[in-house]
């Protein structure tokens, strides 16, 4: 069975945003739903664990960032909802992280080697310390996604927005401003976004001993935001 690279490529992407930890459970759910199936591209056979590791080495990093910057720049000319994406102006985005979990047996302090992903690294998470990577999502108000990076989980997230931001603004795309959480209140984010002559849109956390600016958004500790109910 002959294999579209387009169809791997949004399968992957599927992954990122459902946040399907490893290719074993990706195949497994293109195995038993086939809406999933067709919404990647496959018919009624869904591809293997070996077809998925055999294509990342025949596509290489750089076929993925060029298939995935046409299919990007598709998706946003044929939008309807955003009309001046089709030109490559977003007026507004975001910025998120997503921690992925690696599976490992080797010693999380890394003084022993054992079965696993080896670039694995030990980070800090919302719910703790784990092994793994961390996913840098560049996203539209309406949450159509842009761009990403990933490193392993040991890198903060602020380190990342630089590169993420120079892989999607070389292609053709102007950002107006960008929206993040509490996470990337730092003077790197800020003067990365001025360089690029971008807005930032960013909540400062609430800290003892410091006056935050009278024109910013200021947390304690976290925002709760609840779904309105249907018909208020």
């Amino acid at each position: 069975m002959e294999y579209d690279p387009e169809w791997d490529l949004r399968a992957l992407m599927f992954r990122q945003l459902l946040q399907i930890p490893y290719v074993e459970d990706l195949v497994k759910r293109l195995k038993r739903d086939p809406c999933f199936r067709k919404a990647c591209g496959y018919g009624e056979k869904a591809p293997t664990e070996a077809h998925f590791s055999q294509m990342k080495r025949r596509i290489g990093s750089e076929g993925f960032r060029i298939i995935e910057a046409w299919l990007r720049r598709e998706a946003l000319r044929l939008r309807e909802s955003q009309p001046l994406s089709a030109v490559g102006l977003v007026q507004a985005a975001c910025v998120d992280g997503t921690d992925l979990r690696a599976w490992s047996s080797r010693s999380l302090d890394d003084s022993k080697q054992g079965r696993g992903v080896p670039d694995a690294r030990l980070g800090k998470g919302r719910k703790g310390f784990y092994l793994g990577y961390r996913s840098l999502f560049l996203t539209d108000v309406e949450g159509f996604p842009l761009s990403h990076v990933e490193a392993p989980a040991n890198v903060n997230e602020p380190l990342l927005v630089e590169p993420l931001l120079d892989r999607v603004l070389g292609e053709d795309l102007e950002v107006e401003l960008l929206a993040g959480d509490s996470g990337f209140e730092s003077r790197r984010f800020f003067e990365a976004l001025e360089v690029r002559r971008m807005a930032p849109l960013v909540a400062w956390r609430s800290m003892k001993r410091r006056v935050n600016p009278a024109d910013v958004l200021t947390v304690k500790d976290r925002i709760d935001v609840e779904r309105a109910r249907r018909g208020h």
